[in-house]
């Protein structure tokens, strides 16, 4: 074969592999060596439609979506707290195995697996429900044996996402003391020691209406009803309190009633041990613990509430204003100049 020849057959093996290159292989997702399988390969977050989590506490939480929004519906019926629960199919999604320990293990027991540590089980539309299993943590503590269902097939995923899987029926129960869009509330008042303050928004503007009538600070006003719109629960202490007097709740320390269309009242009363405080929503039985601080905003004076400013101008709002001194007067206004475009200055 002449030197031509081979010259010719070589350039076409070259651009034959050229073009499947360039057709076959261009296509397809380049190999990541490092990549782990994930456990549920097909597996989209927002697919998962029903959980039954049960923590490492022996607690098991039952919740399912309806309409977009996350319900707890075992062992009580509550909303959900959206963070904390949709943190869950998230990280089932993104889950990797990261090796294999054992393909028929043999002792699920020495694994932590017998019984689990924490299950969690998911059900997506159409699909039987599937369930995962967590174990003990592996002795350098950086992963955390697993299986999915029945299999005794071990593998081992990050131990970082255990505290993700780990979550009891209080964490995933939407934890707010009172369920209100505070933008609505057109009246506050506080009750405390004997003494009342109440506040009334008038076109948009706070007004105190006792113990006295006039202008409120907003600032301050806005600052204390969105502390109270926005309390969380720390804690539930009874599901269905009985004897309000010993949360001194009997009468309560701290007493704020709501005006957003309908009526809504908080109790807030003693101090725990722990340093919170006890607190209800006077149109629910049970008894929580919040933030203590929140005493602090409602124990404030009505002067405290009074805007400081000796005047409601503001160099944006303001057109015109004068200035004496020693029989002379000043005076600035805010005009336009001249031209289409001109921009307004303050002129003497």
């Amino acid at each position: 074969m002449s030197r031509g020849t081979t010259t010719a057959a070589l350039l076409a093996v070259l651009v034959a592999l050229g073009a499947y290159i360039w057709f076959v292989e261009r296509g397809r997702e380049p190999v990541n060596p490092d990549a782990k399988p994930k456990v549920f390969p097909t597996l989209q977050a927002d697919q998962v439609e029903e959980l039954k989590v049960t923590s490492s506490k022996g607690e098991t939480t039952a919740l399912k979506k309806e309409n977009g929004m996350w319900h707890v519906t075992a062992p009580i019926s509550a909303e959900a707290d959206t963070v904390e629960t949709m943190a869950i199919p998230s990280g089932l999604a993104s889950l990797e195995e990261q090796r294999v320990v054992e393909e028929q293990a043999s002792d699920l027991a020495a694994f932590g697996l017998a019984p689990p540590r924490i299950t969690v089980e998911f059900r997506t539309a159409g699909h039987a429900a599937q369930r995962l299993e967590f174990g003990e943590k592996t002795p350098t503590g950086g992963d955390v044996y697993a299986r999915l269902g029945d299999s005794t097939r071990v593998f081992l995923v990050p131990a970082w996402l255990d505290s993700t899987f780990d979550r009891g029926t209080f964490d995933l129960r939407n934890k707010g003391v009172l369920k209100l869009d505070h933008s609505k509330v057109d009246g506050v008042q506080v009750v405390a020691a004997g003494r009342t303050i109440g506040f009334a928004r008038r076109e948009d503007r706070w007004r105190m209406t006792a113990p006295t009538d006039l202008r409120a600070d907003d600032g301050v006003v806005s600052s204390l009803l969105s502390r109270v719109a926005n309390a969380q629960m720390k804690a539930i202490v009874a599901q269905e309190a009985t004897d309000l007097a010993q949360y001194g709740l009997a009468p309560a320390a701290f007493t704020v009633n709501l005006d957003a269309g309908s009526a809504r009242s908080l109790l807030i009363g003693s101090t725990t041990a722990d340093g919170l405080r006890y607190a209800k929503d006077a149109s629910r039985p049970m008894v929580f613990t919040i933030d203590a601080t929140i005493a602090a905003d409602l124990n404030k004076a009505p002067d405290d509430f009074r805007p400081k400013d000796l005047f409601e101008f503001r160099s944006f709002t303001g057109r015109r204003f004068e200035v004496t001194r020693d029989g002379v007067t000043l005076v600035f206004e805010r005009r336009k100049g001249e031209g289409e475009n001109a921009l307004e200055k303050w002129t003497q």
